[in-house]
């Protein structure tokens, strides 16, 4: 990974302030190459100098903002997951794939329902645990499946699943072929997940989630949860067709269009 990346990537929860010289004892290079480094970002914007250490910078915000208005799986199911929040009666999520993470890229609940425990947006799970994760994992190829078993083999023993990508292949096999997930108290105790994946053609892009809390998971809720979850993720695919197949249409001969002009023609897209 690129050394200005891994710069990036030091900041966490944990550690909102990084300092010259952790991240030389991090990267294992000079005072004078970190320095260099920094003086990029922060003349980029990606982050700002606080007193001895660095914070990250306005230009994240913007990106984020960016995110938030022109992603196009976000453009594609938002309006779709507010109403199924509401005809579920659950909270739902919307997580995409990134590497070997599932990451909540969209949140929603009912009024007054609570988020299952462990899932914000922006906030990277492991996909061994819970439905979000679990129809993630079952949809991912023998290869990608090998590539996480190397990463995150804790993760995985830990679950109690096979570190043989063949054997966890085949283990997945019933989950892939009912095209859903179901999975009590595996986050949070108190809640009921239902997953399914989004899929474009082949590609796996992540998952669409119904959270229920256990008092209103009765039989009927859950099949009536599970029925909408199905029909709204399909829908989000064909949107998601839609966005891609246009997506080429929207150049740079658009680029200077005026914001509301050009978000205005996003949504015609995926209407």
């Amino acid at each position: 990974m690129n050394r200005l990346l891994l710069i990036l990537e030091a900041f966490r929860l944990d550690r909102p302030v990084v300092s010259l010289k952790g991240l030389m004892l991090e990267l294992g290079v000079s005072r004078a190459t970190v320095y260099r480094d920094l003086q990029q970002l922060e003349e980029g914007g990606y982050i700002d100098r606080l007193g001895q250490g660095y914070v990250l910078g306005p230009r994240i915000l913007q990106m984020e903002r960016q995110f938030r208005h022109a992603d196009p799986l976000l453009l594609a199911a938002r309006e779709l997951c507010d109403g199924l929040a509401r005809d579920s009666d659950g909270a739902v999520l919307l997580c995409r794939l990134h590497q070997h993470t599932a990451v909540c890229i969209y949140d929603i609940s009912r009024s007054g329902e609570r988020m299952p425990l462990g899932y914000e947006r922006g906030r990277a799970t492991t996909l061994c645990r819970g439905a979000t994760s679990k129809v993630i994992l079952s949809h991912m190829s023998r290869r990608s499946l090998e590539a996480l078993i190397g990463e995150h083999p804790d993760a995985v023993t830990s679950e109690g699943l096979p570190t043989d990508s063949a054997e966890l292949y085949r283990m997945l096999s019933p989950v892939r072929e009912a095209g859903y997930v179901i999975a009590r108290g595996d986050i949070d105790e108190s809640m009921v997940e239902l997953a399914v994946p989004l899929m474009t053609g082949k590609r796996l892009l992540g998952s669409l989630t119904v959270a229920l809390t256990d008092s209103r998971a009765t039989a009927t809720a859950e099949a009536r949860a599970l029925n909408l979850l199905r029909s709204i993720g399909r829908r989000i695919e064909a949107r998601m067709e839609t966005v891609i197949s246009r997506a080429s249409n929207m150049g740079e001969s658009r680029s200077n269009e005026p914001e509301d002009v050009s978000r205005q023609r996003q949504l015609l897209y995926i209407g």
